[in-house]
């Protein structure tokens, strides 16, 4: 879908902060993403992975957002005005239902299923939001692993609602990203479409997942590849 006016903004935040954090991408798999509506899912160990992601794609991604990243002054208004789904705590289903709706709609849809930064790369509890998607929309499933060595990550804290907030920040050096080949989940209507049967199938993917962020790891450790200029 044509990128609109506060999405090209949102693309400005995030390629203004890659250029004063020093920070680069190393993309492998680019030719894995496809034309079309598509469910995008990574892993999420850190704040930054998403920045990554507008620069990457050709096309407006919509991604499921925590909802009190929309707190944030300007950022959370041009996010809010750039159609970002807020996804607020214990209405989930609300959130996959505008996901739903922008899928069929004809736009990509961007969503971590650990639901929030674990500052780990280990995965966390996951939901089975990807599942209802795919089983409601069709929509192929692009799966990407992401990979920062821990040298050029910060914690940073700040405190949102009255809460600490902690999150690892990407500063310097590059950000790993491994695009896998998309693929169709298929639920039967009648036998399938259960929490478990979405459970079990959000659990492969996520090991799916997390395989291509160690082959993004072991690429790190190589350091094979050359970076992708964010200019192009």
């Amino acid at each position: 879908m044509k990128k609109s006016f506060w999405y090209h903004l949102t693309i400005g935040i995030t390629s203004t902060y890659y250029r004063l954090a020093g920070m680069r991408m190393n993309v492998i798999g680019r030719e894995n993403i496809s034309d079309g509506p598509k469910i995008i899912v990574g892993n999420h160990p850190n704040a930054t992975d998403a920045f990554t992601l507008p620069l990457i794609f050709n096309e407006q991604v919509i991604f499921l957002v925590e909802d009190k990243v929309f707190d944030i002054p300007i950022i959370g208004y041009i996010f809010k005005k750039g159609d970002q789904i807020p996804v607020v705590a214990g209405q989930g289903r609300e959130a996959l239902k505008t996901a739903i709706e922008r899928i069929k709609q004809g736009y990509s849809v961007c969503i971590f299923p650990e639901g929030k930064i674990t500052n780990t790369h280990e995965v966390s509890h996951v939901g089975t939001g990807v599942a209802r998607l795919a089983a409601e929309t069709g929509a192929p499933i692009l799966p990407i692993g992401f990979h920062v060595p821990m040298k050029f990550l910060k914690i940073f804290r700040s405190h949102q609602r009255g809460k600490e907030t902690i999150g690892s920040w990407q500063v310097g050096g590059f950000c790993y990203v491994n695009i896998g080949k998309p693929f169709y989940a298929s639920f039967d209507d009648k036998l399938e479409k259960s929490h478990l049967i979405y459970r079990q199938f959000t659990q492969q993917l996520m090991d799916l997942i997390m395989d291509l962020s160690n082959q993004a790891e072991k690429i790190a450790e190589q350091r094979q590849l050359l970076p992708i200029d964010i200019n192009t």
